[in-house]
């Protein structure tokens, strides 16, 4: 028997916890409008009244109204904080089993606005739950059957617990039982007692068990390939009765003397309906292909279940043994890419489909076409698009009707190479091709788009951006690669190159600056006034992995994948200073500024529409923007022969120490040491008198230390 710990969050931070929902991480940016509500997956679903609610991994608590079944539609969600695996709902809560982050109660009287209220955080990894009379039993993995008690919904309070034999996997309750499935078999236990659980009985499957429900006197197990139908009149002496073959089930639920059996295999996924009157000899008596079936639950005559495409399908089961699909919500799929061009926005999903959003009112942007295909990039250029598709090249859609687009011609570039991004000036399309580097196409003739060249880079070439007789490749490691066009479609050639810090992924041009998403070294600037000697001028470090990059006058705006949305005035670029952020909801991948002056930004979750004038009206001396976070950029120049600049951002006002040190770690020149403000600062290091050889840049906190690499030549 294990020895538990019990205690809630009310122990722990004192009484009078409340939980409020938490304010978007943001200065001087406003988020006016919103399409597409990725979800990460489609787990647990529980139907209470006119709602479904959907647990979907790691997007949280889905709201979905379903009053209309032909059109249900989602109305709400909530971010959990963990992996959203069940959800059961009791009066104006839903209680959802958040996997590592234990159960989490949410507010659903509004179920536009669902909110979480309070949580309790689990030993176990929660991945199934179960209400009755004030009592959350939660299948809590490794520690068993968590019971909790839910009477006060802010301060949920473990009361007692079950030891199931292995690992509990699920749980339902049926009149004075808990049921829990367990992986081996099926766990009894009587709860009149929640604070003393005890065994009362235990059925042991010959199979892994993977799913089950129970009603009335019998519990049914998904065991294996099996639909197994085990008598549970005699909690004590629960017995197997009979089993119906199901390839590969994956869940069920019972109304009246069918029970449902989602499926997948390799062949494809679907429904069965399994005809129960008879316990002992469960037989096959309908059932439907459906794509990715997961989870499912009854209500009256319709059957939701849950996809994962991902989304929820209804289905009329009022003739039971051949249920048929009334209506579905299919989520959104990751956003990955946006270009935006006279009032629409062209977007692309994670199922590489590109669909086009109508933005002329940017608080309600609004779906009005989708085009399948294989896309992973996409750019507009007049009235056609240019996509690219990953493992084959380039297709080019007429989208002179944005609500009508059509396909026009296509390049295929070889199965060999990888497809990242496009650019295009007047008849030639720039498409970079990963390790095969940059291929030119003709597009005068949109119909029969022609290669015409193709530029080798080092590196992996991916993003790509065109200025002036220059075309510029982020080439992953290999950094900036800078190609001159001369006239084509004469050979092309590499002139220049500036080998960056991080990873070169995106790189936008203004004048006579670069600016390259640099990955986890975040924004490079990059002087490019001698395309065959660029060099670096400045590094602003995001606080994540910078991924994408657009420049709009005397800003750079950045998709950072942890720290959403950044702009960094760079109005002088050897000092950039960043004016305003959004910590986008989910992970920014790239970003477009609209002739509009709003700015458009693919975070995975979504294509979320934002107002920054107030950001980019911002003051932008250096000297008092206080930074937010704690960084020391690479010196500037490395490596260098006596004098390099080395510049650093304090968030906080303390003691603090530039030092440089050699190999050993022993100090060879202290640059600065003292009490010193919040901000920017730069420091000199001349290194007259000291011998050729690798350095390290270090500052230093009471609580931080931060280094970097120097080479000193002489």
């Amino acid at each position: 028997m294990k020895v538990r710990i019990i205690c809630a969050l009310s122990i722990m931070f004192g009484f009078g916890l409340t939980l409020p929902t938490l304010a978007q991480d943001s200065s001087g940016i406003r988020r006016i409008g919103s399409i597409y509500n990725y979800w990460d997956k489609s787990c647990g679903v529980a139907v209470h009244g006119n709602y479904a609610y959907v647990a979907s991994g790691e997007t949280g608590l889905r709201v979905l109204d379903i009053s209309d079944p032909a059109l249900p539609d989602e109305v709400g969600n909530c971010n959990t904080p963990g992996n959203a695996q069940d959800v059961a709902v009791s009066g104006n809560y839903a209680y959802v089993a958040d996997d590592s982050s234990g159960l989490r109660v949410v507010d659903i009287s509004n179920p536009a606005q669902p909110r979480e209220v309070g949580c309790f955080d689990t030993e176990g990894s929660a991945t199934g739950v179960a209400i009755s009379d004030g009592i959350a039993y939660v299948a809590d993995g490794s520690s068993g059957l968590c019971v909790i008690e839910i009477s006060n919904s802010v301060r949920p309070s473990e009361v007692g617990y079950f030891d199931t034999p292995s690992s509990a996997n699920d749980v339902a309750i049926s009149g004075n039982y808990a049921y829990v499935i367990d992986g081996a078999g099926l766990c009894i236990a009587e709860i009149t007692n929640p604070e003393r659980l005890e065994e009362t009985g235990y059925f042991s499957a010959e199979g892994y068990v993977r799913g089950f429900t129970v009603a009335g006197e019998y519990a049914y197990l998904i065991v294996d390939r099996t639909l197994l139908v085990v008598d549970v009149s005699n909690p004590a002496a629960p017995a197997g009765m009979g089993g119906n073959e199901v390839d590969e089930p994956r869940n069920v639920v019972v109304l009246g003397d069918y029970a449902y059996v989602t499926w997948e295999n390799t062949e494809g996924s679907g429904l069965d309906v399994v005809d129960i009157s008879n316990p002992a000899q469960p037989r096959h008596a309908g059932g439907m292909y459906m794509l990715w079936t997961n989870n499912l639950a009854v209500l009256g005559n319709y059957l939701y279940v849950t996809i994962m495409g991902p989304g929820l399908c209804v289905l009329d089961i009022s003739n039971q043994v051949e249920p048929q699909e009334t209506g579905r919500y299919q989520a959104g799929g990751s956003i990955v890419d946006v270009s935006v061009s006279n009032g629409y926005a062209y977007v692309v999903d994670e199922y590489r489909n590109l669909r086009i959003v109508d933005v002329s009112n940017p608080s309600q942007p609004r779906e009005v076409a989708a085009y399948e295909c294989s896309s992973v990039s996409v750019t507009v250029s007049g009235n056609y698009t240019y996509l690219v598709e990953r493992s084959s090249g380039m297709r080019i859609l007429d989208i002179s009707n944005p609500t009508q687009p059509s396909a026009v011609g296509s390049f295929s570039g070889g199965w060999q190479n990888y497809f990242y991004d496009v650019a295009v000036s007047g008849s030639y399309a720039f498409l970079t091709a990963g390790q095969a580097g940059l291929e030119v196409i003709d597009i005068s003739n949109p119909a029969d788009p022609r290669g015409v060249n193709n530029c080798g880079t080092h590196g992996i070439a991916q993003g790509v951006a065109i200025s002036g007789s220059c075309v510029y490749v982020a080439a992953g490691g290999a950094g900036l690669r800078v190609i001159a066009l001369f006239r084509l479609p004469i050979p092309i050639r590499e002139v220049g190159s500036y080998d960056t810090d991080g990873e070169a992924l995106d790189v936008a041009v203004s004048g006579n600056y670069a600016y390259i998403a640099d990955g986890e070294m975040g924004l490079c600037i990059v002087d490019v006034s001698d395309s065959t000697q660029p060099y670096e001028v400045a590094n602003y470090n995001t606080p994540g992995k910078a991924i994408g990059v657009e420049v709009c006058g005397d800003h750079v705006f950045v998709a950072d994948e942890v720290g959403g949305l950044r702009i960094i005035d760079v109005s002088d670029p050897t000092e950039p200073c960043e004016v305003g952020y959004y910590d986008t909801p989910g992970k920014a991948a790239n970003v477009t500024v609209g002739v509009d002056g709003l700015v458009y930004v693919a975070d995975n979750y979504s294509l979320s529409i934002y107002d920054c004038s107030e950001a980019m009206s911002a003051q932008t001396d250096p000297a008092t923007h206080v930074p937010t976070a704690f960084c020391l950029n690479p010196a500037f120049p490395n490596p260098f022969n006596s004098t390099t600049t080395i510049a650093y951002a304090l968030p906080r006002p303390g003691r603090f120490a530039l030092d440089v040190v050699d190999l050993n770690g022993q100090i060879v020149t202290r640059l600065s040491d003292g009490w010193k403000q919040a901000g920017s600062y730069r420091d000199v290091w001349n290194a007259n008198g000291l011998a050729s050889g690798v350095y390290m840049v270090r500052l230093k906190s009471n609580s931080e230390s931060i280094s970097n690499k120097t080479i000193l030549v002489r």
